[in-house]
């Protein structure tokens, strides 16, 4: 049972570099890619996200490390992906 691990660490690395590229430099990253100007209010907001983004990241990172941890992050996983699909 090495794919849940490893399933685990691989959406967590993707889900901190999204958020990495929602937080880091979003006045430049979000105009280069969806033409989006951003004002200083959603700047928050986008800092916000990616706080919640790594967070989220690393208790999937930290749960692929035991075996007891494995379905809770996998129900974290699903949750979270349940919660973007529903807010899109």
């Amino acid at each position: 049972m090495f794919t849940v691990p490893l399933f685990l660490r691989t959406s967590g690395i993707i889900i901190i570099l999204i958020g990495l590229l929602y937080g880091v430099a979003p006045q430049a990253v979000w105009p280069a890619l969806l033409g989006w100007v951003v004002v200083p209010p959603e700047l928050h907001a986008l800092r916000a996200f990616m706080g919640l983004y790594i967070g989220i990241g690393v208790l999937l990172i930290l749960a692929a490390r035991r075996e007891v941890h494995w379905r809770s992050g996998l129900i974290l996983e699903a949750a979270f992906m349940v919660g973007l699909a529903s807010g899109r």
